[in-house]
């Protein structure tokens, strides 16, 4: 099963510490925050990879991708570049080590691109990350439909 809050907390806040940046969801920012830190958010939270083939077990087995975004904020631009390096490289490394205890794979980094948020411009990474969700159906399944009876209608 998915966790996101766990991905934040043994993925996310690990890396935080290492850049030595607090991390906030994108949602949790309060106006305009002066302090350097590393913001989160799902964009694409469930994009379900799955061969479509009917499932006839009581477990329901998905592979599922998601597209996080890190947005770099800072004071200054250049200082922003320099981070976003340190965040690549740590991604790339020690991040796909600490997605192996997820257990989640990282499948790709974009390249990092400045985007107009409101007033300002921020430093974007995007990250696709892919994992396996399970469900569990909780009514019988049926094997056929020959045990139901079908009936025309009369017309009134």
């Amino acid at each position: 099963m998915i966790v996101y809050q766990e991905l934040v907390l043994q993925w996310l806040v690990p890396l935080g510490a290492a850049m030595k940046l607090p991390v906030l969801a994108v949602d949790e920012v309060q106006g305009d925050t002066p302090i350097t830190h590393l913001a989160y958010d799902v964009v694409e939270p469930y994009i379900d990879c799955t061969p479509q083939e009917r499932e006839k077990n009581d477990k329901l087995y998905k592979l599922v991708d998601m597209e996080w975004r890190l947005f770099i904020r800072g004071a200054s631009r250049m200082s922003r570049v320099e981070k976003c390096r340190e965040v690549i490289g740590w991604l790339s490394t020690v991040g796909v080590d600490a997605l192996d205890e997820i257990p989640a794979a990282l499948v790709r980094i974009h390249a990092p691109r400045w985007e107009m948020q409101g007033d300002k411009e921020e430093l974007i990474v995007q990250v696709r990350l892919r994992m396996q969700d399970q469900f569990i159906r909780k009514l019988p399944l049926n094997e056929t439909i020959d045990d139901v009876k079908w009936r025309p209608q009369e017309n009134a």
